[in-house]
């Protein structure tokens, strides 16, 4: 449970709920400390100089008092309650820690495991002499004190007897040390006298940015963002090259009315030929892909430029420091246009304008339940569509494609069959987009691998249902800047389900028992702009109370049956149709021989019968489709072969 949460700040952070970060160290009952102990490779820091005044700021919040109904947070709140009385009958205690330097570092102590390091700058409060008698005479219910060494030091153990934990602490001339793990605390205790984080010229520059403002300050290592988050998702490339490619963060904290805010600088490593590089040097442009980008957005990343062709030309540029790279890159352009007889340059890169923008979605119902796009604007759109036709055109000529474009609510959506044509342009993280659908809306070139992820966009639009028509992202979109390089917006109750597939098993479990104390965060959004060799980065958090879900009405044949699992019923399965030629698609379980379920198709879209099964076999839910659209009557059966619901359409 603990490690969730942990995990959940530093997503947060790409995007990060540093706050709670924070207060889980604090409420722990744990000490001051200072850079110079802190092992040099931590996966975050958290720097505070006032940790009673910030801990009375946040848990006087709603945020706080809603996450007190979780069973993990509540034992924290009683933790924090206990402190608060631990430190009021001390006085002594309560001088040393009120208005200290105080940091929670997190570190990997194995390739499975992280565990934290607290360190305190005692100040005048380190000449008592007898603090370490003092401690131990502490008379608290449940608590046991005992002294050790650890590389030649005299540490106290401080043994709960209510969660057989045991706490390890000393001090180091002015400073009060303390972890739960016995192999951290010696790695601090040693690394005074070697290499350690102070000692690493980026945090004199990091330190610099934040100062002493706000309640808090993150320093964040981006070297150890991959070992971490792979814990909780396994290998994934997208984190891997984050890890390789961002160097450190700095960022202080700040909470008002339930908004936090964390504002500094991110730094990109010197032997860096990434994206970062290319961006760094392309300026910055709106945030205007939001007019078509549906209000049920989970997850939004926006590239914004003074061009699009100087950020073409910045990343050929920054590939030309790799030869290999850059001669392999030539080789994938010169092979597209060969092929094709079309020039990348005019028929694409010529017509895009000031940003683009990935989209991951909530599902629309109809059989896709991971929507991606991805959206161009255009400065002439005429000139995008006459090129795209071009380009069209030309793959008819070459291709055995006989998908024809349709109109659906009189937009037209069109077949772009150019194999890795996204991945050769922008990199490998658009591997995704092969072979895509495209639709136009308004000045805007909207791809999608799937043409129901199309429609249901072209829906949201009519209907009004956008991020730049909602109130609620409108309000909380006010908070940031007009213009970046990078705009990384992440709607949690919009994104839960995208995010649970990629988790491991373990965590999945965790996510689904708290999935209450997730959502509450609703709006997360993170900022990059460009500053001479760094970014200038900001994030946003907004808390909102947990809302109801509307269960779509339905007409149930058996009562015996509750209305959500009739609703389950309804769900359409994972749709996802790779050959647009072909009549019928079906789908197998994981047994490879019963049928999961059949679909008739029509240029790529359901259109004809539908039928899902039971793994035993029995009829599941049974319907048509009429030009992608669920048509007439649908029927819903139990595993015992009887009717249980209908639903017109």
């Amino acid at each position: 449970m603990k490690k969730f949460f942990a995990w959940f700040f530093v997503l947060v952070l790409l995007g990060g709920i540093g706050w709670i970060a924070y207060t889980w160290y604090f409420s722990r009952g744990t000490e001051l400390n200072t850079f110079s102990l802190i092992p040099k490779d931590p996966i975050y820091v958290l720097e505070t100089d006032r940790p009673i005044e910030a801990w009375k700021q946040i848990s006087s919040t709603a945020t706080w008092k809603h996450l007190q109904g979780n069973a993990w947070f509540s034992s924290l709140t009683a933790s924090a309650n206990s402190l608060d009385s631990l430190i009021k009958s001390n006085d002594k205690l309560f001088d040393m820690i009120g208005n200290q330097k105080v940091l929670f570092s997190t570190h990997m102590t194995a390739k499975d495991k992280y565990d934290f390091l607290i360190v305190a700058d005692l100040g005048d409060a380190s000449g008592i002499k007898f603090l370490e008698s003092y401690i131990q005479s502490i008379d608290v219910k449940g608590l046991s004190f005992s002294t050790t060494k650890i590389a030649e030091t005299n540490v106290i153990k401080m043994y709960s007897q209510t969660d057989k934990s045991t706490l390890y602490f000393c001090l180091i001339e002015r400073y009060l040390v303390a972890s739960y793990n016995k192999n951290l605390l010696e790695n601090s205790i040693t690394s005074k006298d070697n290499e350690n984080l102070s000692t690493q010229p980026i945090l004199t520059e990091a330190t610099k940015v934040v100062g002493t403002s706000g309640f808090a300050r993150i320093y964040l290592n981006y070297t150890m963002l991959n070992s971490y988050i792979s814990l909780y998702t396994g290998p994934n490339e997208y984190v891997r090259y984050l890890s390789e490619n961002l160097k450190f963060g700095a960022m202080y904290l700040d909470e008002k009315e339930e908004l936090l805010q964390l504002k500094g600088n991110l730094w990109l490593k010197d032997s860096s030929n990434s994206y970062f590089n290319s961006l760094l040097r392309s300026g910055k442009g709106p945030t205007e892909c939001i007019e078509v980008s549906p209000e049920r957005t989970g997850f939004y990343l926006g590239i914004g430029f003074s061009s699009f062709s100087n950020f073409y030309q910045g990343i050929q540029d920054n590939l030309k420091k790799d030869v290999v790279a850059y001669n392999e890159y030539i080789a994938n352009i010169q092979k597209i246009e060969k092929y094709l007889h079309i020039s990348v340059q005019e028929d694409f890169v010529s017509w895009v304008d000031d940003e683009f923008a990935l989209l991951e979605l909530k599902s629309a119902n109809k059989g896709i339940d991971n929507e991606v796009a991805l959206i161009f604007k255009a400065h002439n759109i005429e000139k995008a569509k006459d090129r795209l036709e071009h380009i069209e055109k030309m793959i008819r000529k070459r291709t055995p494609v006989k998908f024809k474009s349709v109109d659906y609510q009189g937009y037209r959506i069109s077949y772009l069959s150019v194999k890795g044509l996204f991945k050769v342009l922008l990199g490998k993280f658009f591997a995704r987009y092969d072979k895509p659908y495209y639709t136009v809306l308004n000045n805007y070139v909207i791809f999608s691998n799937h043409p129901q992820t199309l429609e249901s966009i072209i829906d949201d639009y009519l209907a009004k249902k956008t991020l730049a028509k909602s109130e609620s992202f409108k309000s909380f979109r006010s908070n940031l800047k007009d213009e970046s390089t990078i705009f990384i917006y992440l709607n949690t109750p919009n994104s839960f389900q995208s995010v649970r597939n990629i988790a491991t098993a373990k965590t999945k479990l965790s996510m689904d028992s708290n999935e209450v104390y997730i959502k509450c965060f609703r709006h997360i959004a993170f900022q990059l702009r460009p500053e001479g060799d760094h970014f200038v980065s900001e994030l946003y958090e907004q808390f909102e109370s947990p809302f109801e879900n509307f269960n779509n009405t339905f007409e149930s044949t058996n009562t015996s049956i509750n209305s959500d699992s009739i609703n389950q019923l309804f769900e359409l399965p994972y749709i996802y149709v790779k050959n647009p030629n072909a009549k019928e698609y079906n789908e197998l379980y994981a047994d490879s021989v019963t049928i999961h379920f059949e679909v008739e198709l029509k240029y790529g879209f359901k259109d004809g019968a539908f039928k899902e099964y039971y793994p035993n076999g029995q009829i599941k839910l049974t319907g048509k489709f009429k030009k992608d659209q669920r048509h007439g009557t649908w029927k819903a059966y139990s595993e015992s072969g009887e009717l249980v619901g209908k639903r017109e359409y």
